[in-house]
């Protein structure tokens, strides 16, 4: 086979996403296993090679691996408080209010134990890598996404074989003994040089971003600068990649060369001096991706043998997921090596384009391009953006910065031989820094440099590159028989019309968002959305409308909304509004009052857009079939009558024979006074006030009678919602309760007579909670892709016997 290592990758990828979304044993796997190498040996020993096996074995080790990474040996001590001794490995970030380091366990309770742990140390404490620390507290396991394609904090901690997370208090920390191992010493010294040395010659906002280009780590900038980079398409040059790893070995080389040192000790002086780096800066995927690939190209050369770039990818990447399977999850490592596949296999066809022009620009456009065709699916995933601006912002920046980082190099070199160099070094960089800073704010702040997009489905992404690699010839029709390319476009035409099919919208949705402790309910009606709170919370740190609502809304393709509806202007109703100001279209906002003094209310102005207050007898018609009756509050309310919660507005959406009780956070008072505009029995009641025992009442309940009840809810939170009393009343009316903090985001869909509740995460089974809500969604992708699968060989089957048919009758003639 031409590409051998194509197939084993797809092969133990598949592995590794049944494992992670299955509980799958161990002895089971290893029993299969055992069967398919015993099966592969009698192949060879007949001198048969069967290839199936090889694939079946790596699909098989797939598996093994992941459950092997899976292994938590400290979460029998979650959630209780122990003593702990441990290793500081990494320091992640630091800043005045609180610290968080990568600690290797060594004891519990003194118990030995070992395993990684990422521990966040409040206050101020000076703890330096490879201290030996002891400290109590209680171990927890990390917050997953509650809400579909949400940043998921728990699998990104796994892709650094993190299971544990701990906060501790600075007093509760004891340094037991600093720092005696070299290496660890050398890790600090390194990053501890190259930040101060950066800081001595060139100005704050350079000195942050060399730094971060150096040691792979972009705290070091500033969130909104990350954002610039990020939306013009060059946050590639803040991961140590390909271009960095290929500057440090071409000067390597290059020095050596110099120094008259034979080829061989060249090439392995600079290959020890990759992988040391890359231990400097703490294995990031990418650089693990780039030096394996710089290893096998230099161990070809060395050897003299012939070197095939997709085999030498696709061997990258089966390296990588032994090392860590959970790689497969991490951003850096799908943009990484997606942007290799892409300049590998998309830039000579776009070369090609520009015959017969040729030359290095003409090579750097064809690559830019080529990354930015085979990255789009992904960064629309993940940033839901696209840069129109990116060719002319790389073709400008990666020049400029790749001659900083040369000039970077330069300076780390002298630094630890000839210092007094590097002042005249520095003055250079931070001149071009200042260049490249200018032209990246001048990019960034013309109007038209991205547009954002939703974040696409798996449907639509296999449309994409099977289009992508029809265009570009990557499969090439003309060398495809009659046959199957008949079949490859009935199967894109099946595509693009179940596409059409998936997209139309079809009865209500409405999607009760988890903010945690608050409310933001997304209503989408006939292709106009609506949002009905925006979430928010009373602590400073937590920004729920930066961090869920805004990006909820923007996975999901919202960039418009007919309008928000906020039922009252308490911080866990109305404080992410905020972080849609200016981010989101919002054509109307209505409320039920307008606090005089209000910040949010003289933030929404500023937008000019329009406010209106709503009372009793009002109607917002979201469509032909759906309206929005308003309930609460009285048009000739007293002033300051009611508190706040007893302003929220409350509102019964009726669709077809449908209706959906939303109650904001309103008490007992109030529900006694709405009691008689409620004449009949509601479907679906939104519960008031996150499940509170001053809401709900009895007499309340027995009025409105809800089949369903859903309360949006914060884990844990030291409000004791919702209250017991409250769920035991629900339970006594018969109501099935569905509630944010167990279940995750919770969809509802209305269409005719048919009613649908899926909640995001449910069941005890963490791979059930997310397989249940995919196939419930997704379903029907799934069973498509099954379909043209199945379409395909039963074609191709009957093809067959028709032609082996056709053959034996000639035979019988002749």
């Amino acid at each position: 086979m031409d590409k051998p290592f194509t197939p084993m990758v797809f092969s133990i990828m598949g592995g590794i996403l049944l494992s992670y979304y299955f509980e799958l044993d161990n002895f089971l796997i290893f029993s299969f296993l055992a069967l398919i190498i015993i099966f592969y040996t009698y192949g060879i020993l007949r001198n048969k090679s069967n290839y199936v096996a090889i694939i079946l074995m790596f699909f098989f080790l797939g598996i093994l691996i992941t459950n092997i990474n899976k292994e938590n040996t400290l979460e029998i001590y979650r959630n209780k408080r122990h003593e702990f001794t441990g290793i500081v490995h990494d320091i992640i970030s630091s800043n005045d209010e609180y610290s968080k380091y990568a600690v290797i366990i060594e004891s519990v309770d003194k118990k030995d134990k070992k395993e990684k742990i990422l521990l966040t140390i409040i206050g101020d404490k000076d703890v330096s890598l490879g201290d030996r620390i002891s400290f109590y507290g209680e171990l927890k396991q990390p917050n997953r996404n509650t809400n579909p394609m949400l940043f998921n904090y728990r699998l990104s901690l796994l892709s650094d074989r993190i299971h544990n997370t701990m906060s501790v208090k600075d007093y509760s920390v004891n340094i037991i003994a600093e720092n005696d191992n070299g290496f660890y010493n050398l890790k600090d010294k390194f990053n501890k040089d190259v930040k101060d040395l950066f800081d001595s010659y060139l100005n704050d906002e350079n000195s942050k971003l060399i730094s971060s280009i150096v040691l792979g780590d972009s705290s070091y900038l500033e969130e909104e600068d990350i954002e610039k980079y990020r939306d013009l398409g060059l946050a590639h040059i803040l991961a140590v990649s390909g271009l960095h790893i290929g500057i440090i070995s071409g000067f390597i080389i290059f020095v050596m060369s110099r120094l008259a040192i034979n080829r061989k000790a060249n090439i392995i002086i600079s290959l020890g001096v990759l992988w040391f780096y890359c231990y400097l800066i703490g294995f990031p995927p990418s650089t693990i991706r780039a030096s394996l690939m710089f290893t096998i190209i230099f161990y070809s050369q060395l050897v003299h043998e012939p070197y095939d770039s997709i085999n030498t990818i696709m061997f990258s990447i089966l390296i990588s997921l032994f090392i860590n399977p959970f790689y497969l999850f991490h951003i850096g490592f799908q943009l990484s090596y997606l942007a290799t596949l892409s300049i590998v296999i998309i830039t000579p066809r776009i070369r090609e384009i520009f015959y017969p022009f040729k030359g290095k620009i003409v090579g750097t456009i064809s690559a830019i391009l080529a990354v930015n065709i085979g990255l789009l699916p992904i960064q629309s995933y993940y940033f839901n953006t696209i840069s129109v601006i990116g060719l002319i912002a790389n073709l400008i920046t990666v020049p400029l910065l790749s001659l900083s980082l040369i000039l970077a190099i330069l300076m780390i070199f002298f630094n630890y031989t000839f210092s007094i160099i590097n002042s005249l070094l520095g003055h250079f960089l931070n001149s071009l820094l200042d260049f490249q800073w200018i032209i990246v704010d001048f990019l960034a702040d013309v109007s038209f440099n991205t547009f954002k997009i939703g974040s696409p489905n798996l449907l639509l992404v296999l449309v994409y590159y099977l289009a992508i690699a029809i265009i570009f010839r990557i499969i090439d029709l003309k060398n495809i028989k009659a046959l199957n390319k008949i079949i490859l476009y009935y199967l894109v035409g099946l595509v693009l019309l179940n596409s059409i099919y998936l997209n139309k919208d079809n009865g209500i949705e409405i999607d009760f968002i988890d903010v945690g402790q608050g409310d933001s309910i997304l209503i989408k009606s006939q292709g106009y959305n609506y949002l009905m709170d925006t979430g928010g919370s009373i602590f400073s740190n937590n920004d729920v409308g930066k961090y869920i609502t805004l990006p909820y809304l923007e996975k999901h393709g919202i960039f418009d909304l007919e309008a928000v509806i906020i039922t009252h202007f308490d911080e866990d109703h109305s404080q992410g509004l905020n972080a849609l100001l200016g981010e989101i279209n919002i054509s109307t906002i209505y409320a039920s009052s307008l606090p005089i003094g209000n910040e949010l209310i003289n933030n929404i102005k500023e937008y000019d857009i329009p406010i209106k207050v709503l009372a009793k007898g009002d109607t917002i018609y979201l469509d032909n079939n759906t309206k929005l009756n308003i309930i609460w509050p009285d048009r000739d309310r007293k002033s300051n009558q009611y508190n706040q919660n007893n302003l929220s507005l409350v509102s019964l959406l009726s669709y077809k024979n449908h209706e959906v009780l939303f109650t904001g956070d309103i008490e007992k008072e109030v529900e006694y006074i709405i009691n008689n505009s409620i004449i009949s029995d509601v479907e679906i009641l939104k519960v008031s006030h996150h499940g509170s025992n001053t809401s709900s009442t009895e007499v309340f309940l027995a009025n409105t009678m809800p089949k369903y009840s859903i309360i949006s809810v914060g884990r844990d939170n030291f409000y004791g919602h919702p209250n017991n009393e409250v769920l035991s009343r629900l339970n006594d009316i018969d109501s099935i309760t569905y509630r944010t903090d167990e279940m995750g985001m919770i969809r509802l869909l209305l269409d005719d007579d048919s009613l649908k509740i899926t909640p995001y995460l449910k069941g005890k089974n963490e791979a059930r909670k997310l397989t249940g809500f995919v196939w419930e969604n997704y379903y029907m992708i799934l069973l498509y892709i099954t379909y043209y699968l199945v379409s395909y060989l039963l074609i191709k089957i009957f093809l067959i016997i028709r032609k082996e048919g056709a053959d034996y009758e000639i035979r019988r003639i002749y």
